[in-house]
């Protein structure tokens, strides 16, 4: 299927799609952001629960782009949390052998205290990733969105996010081309499996998902004006 929008393809054809490269997730971020920026204007002079659920579609989707810049590798969070487990296993042993523990209580204590520390390492993880993604997208995209004049507020919400699924659109291609299976997205069914299996493609596809939706709360809520009318 061809992008809505030609220019941003031809934009896209620049980036290439390897290695730690997030400059298409980039440009995605910077859209999204942009219409989050807008839909916020519109806010202020109207309220009605459309427009809320288009706010935060559109914030649910710049989660998803965020997470699909995939974080840090498996082998930096291995090189924080061993020593962190190593030094833990230590100081029960420690601790342990001058209080006259036998080998059986410091294994147990030792266990109990590292499953302890799985749940607010995995929420420094997920802290610390999103950090590390937001500092990779956080580029300046080499174009600004220019919307039509001769429209209303609302609908250059709606133009600003049928960009982004444009832009969302040649993401998802490149990135399932750049996958050594990425002759599976072929078909539905073969890029449902591949999206499961890769990271970047399955975050922009909820991307895509959240900015339908956000585009159908404010077309919903253009026909009710319209209808009130």
């Amino acid at each position: 299927m061809r992008p809505r929008y030609p220019q941003v393809a031809a934009l896209c054809d620049s980036v290439g799609v390897s290695g730690r490269d997030n400059t298409d997730l980039a440009m995605v971020r910077y859209l999204l952001g942009e219409a989050a920026r807008r839909a916020a204007t519109l806010a202020q002079n109207q309220d009605h629960p459309q427009i809320t659920d288009g706010r935060d579609s559109i914030e649910d989707a710049i989660t998803a782009i965020t997470r699909a810049a995939g974080g840090s590798s498996p082998w930096a969070h291995t090189r924080v949390y061993a020593p962190l487990f190593a030094l833990t296993a230590w100081i029960i042993a420690t601790v342990g052998g001058r209080t006259g523990l036998s080998a059986g209580w410091t294994i147990s204590a030792t266990t109990l205290a590292i499953l302890a520390m799985i749940w607010p390492l995995a929420k420094l993880n997920l802290a610390l990733t999103n950090r590390v993604n937001q500092r990779r997208l956080a580029t300046a995209p080499p174009f600004r969105v220019q919307t039509p004049t001769d429209i209303t507020p609302a609908e250059q919400v709606l133009h600003v996010l049928g960009t982004t699924r444009s832009m969302l659109a040649v993401t998802m291609r490149r990135r399932a081309a750049a996958d050594r299976f990425g002759y599976a997205a072929r078909s539905t069914a073969g890029f449902n499996w591949l999206r499961h299996r890769n990271t970047g493609v399955y975050f922009a596809s909820l991307a895509d998902r959240c900015v339908c939706q956000a585009i159908y709360a404010f077309e919903t809520w253009l026909r009710a004006v319209e209808h009130q009318r």
